[in-house]
């Protein structure tokens, strides 16, 4: 079986149809990313067309979030290649997000989210920035899925309140095996076809060995991977590609690679985020010790999903309306 018909990063893919009738002024966050982006006439063509195009649609299970529960969830818009792909990412500092480096491959600019909890609507606190400023790990392959790691730098540092704060990153690279991690994401669309509602998972971690038991995996999987158990469960079809996977309120993996059917039961694979201090350090120009100080929660917040290092997962069932998640390495023969 070819890897790329079994496996696929998993972002959500909105195609660039130009000619098309004019953007429809109803949709929420095209008006943000109208506000956002320069005049010139390629953005003027993108946003008419790029949002009403052809849209791979997938329902996210689990759990709706309440607002702001995870207020280093970060929601972006990348236009590449005359295709705009819609990617998670976590806030790890007040200049810098953390996400996967096939959402942001080949980005001539990238419109990042802060703040939001529901999509479609107004929300007073979110904050929108337009950058074309990010750094892809340098041995990031797209045909191994090796080092799936980049940051995007925002214009200017984000003010950290209640309901934008950074996430803490985990110190170490433990096991986690049968461990419950927690993987997040929004809703079908950016179009307001259902919920563009946060919305948040419970995964079983799995350990390496047992990942790379499958054969479609056999060859990918390395200690820079954690991967989740697809038994019984959508997988990571439940979170935004290059979003976080959360173990007792610290970020451990980003969201990578899976099966191209949610309903095939494959593991869900993350990058192993403690592997990759020493990279995370060079490209913000700190020390490593500095990538702890700097995802200090703000003085006073509270927020987040509490959970012990005990828990086990309660499995959700597949939802009927599952569709299948798409992005360029699916089309690969």
């Amino acid at each position: 079986m070819n890897i790329y018909k079994s496996l696929i990063c998993l972002c959500l893919l909105i195609r660039v149809n130009f000619g098309k009738e004019s953007l429809n002024e109803s949709t929420f966050i095209a008006q943000q990313i109208k506000k956002e982006i320069s005049t010139t006439k390629e953005n003027i063509e993108f946003l008419k067309d790029s949002l009403i195009g052809n849209v791979i649609t997938r329902i996210i299970g689990g759990d709706v979030a309440t607002a702001h529960q995870f207020p280093y969830q970060v929601a972006l818009f990348v236009y590449a290649n005359m295709q705009l792909y819609f990617c998670g990412g976590s806030l790890i500092n007040n200049q810098w997000v953390l996400t996967a480096a096939h959402c942001v491959e080949g980005a001539s600019y990238i419109i990042v989210a802060l703040g939001s909890h529901n999509l479609a609507v107004t929300e007073s606190d979110r904050r929108i920035y337009n950058t074309s400023k990010f750094i892809i790990h340098e041995e990031w392959d797209e045909d191994t899925l090796q080092n799936d790691i980049a940051v995007v730098g925002l214009p200017q540092p984000v003010p950290l309140s209640n309901n934008i704060a950074t996430v803490r990153l985990a110190e170490k690279a433990d096991s986690y095996e049968n461990i419950i991690g927690i993987c997040l994401g929004w809703g079908v669309t950016i179009l307001g076809v259902s919920s563009n509602i946060l919305r948040y998972v419970k995964l079983n971690i799995i350990s390496n060995s047992a990942c790379a038991a499958y054969s479609e995996y056999k060859s990918y999987i390395r200690d820079t991977h954690i991967c989740t158990s697809g038994k019984g469960i959508v997988g990571s079809c439940n979170g935004d590609s290059g979003g976080p996977l959360i173990v007792d309120g610290k970020q451990i993996g980003i969201v990578s690679f899976g099966a191209t059917n949610c309903q095939a039961e494959l593991p869900s694979v993350f990058t192993r985020v403690p592997e990759f201090h020493p990279w995370i350090a060079d490209a913000l120009n700190i020390s490593i010790n500095d990538i702890f100080k700097m995802n200090q929660a703000v003085a006073g917040i509270q927020f987040g999903y509490t959970q012990t290092n005990t828990e086990r997962v309660a499995f959700y069932p597949p939802t009927s309306d599952n569709y299948r998640m798409m992005n360029r390495l699916s089309k690969r023969s």
